[in-house]
Order: structure tokens, then sequence, then C-alpha cells
């Protein structure tokens, strides 16, 4: 009876947070544009640094976006 009434409260806490995870995506869609335009506005200011494909790793804008990303908590 306990394991029963278990998953009727886990259930119940799954279906009333879905509503929070969804606001949460939202959220996390508009950080995402926010940090893609951080990247861009640094790109802007260092337009005299070349990046190539193979070592852009070592650029100073390449993880600008992925750490603002990371930071906000959305992965």
């Amino acid at each position: 009876m306990k394991a029963v009434a278990a998953l009727i409260v886990a259930l119940t806490a799954a279906v009333s947070a879905s509503p929070v995870l969804s606001e949460r995506g939202d959220q996390c869609d508009a950080i995402v544009q926010e940090c893609n335009a951080k990247q861009t506005e640094c790109q802007a200011q260092h337009p005299y640094i070349e990046c190539p494909v193979d070592v852009s790793r070592f650029c100073p804008c390449y993880h600008v976006a992925k750490e603002c990303i990371k930071d906000a908590g959305c992965q």
C-alpha cells in the first residue's frame, strides 16, 4: 500500500511540475538567443582575428555562448 501511495505522490509531482519545466524551456530559449547575441557582439569586437575551423577553440569568442548558456543553467 505504501508503494502505491508513493507512486501516486510521484506521479502527481511530475504532472504538476510539467508547466514549470515548460516555462523553464521558454526561458532557456530566450537565454540561448541572448547568449548567441553576446558571441556575435564579441566577434564584432575582434574582427581582425581570423579563426580557422581547426583552431577555432583557441579564439577569444569561441566559448562565449557555451559558457553563457551553461552559467544560466540551460544545457
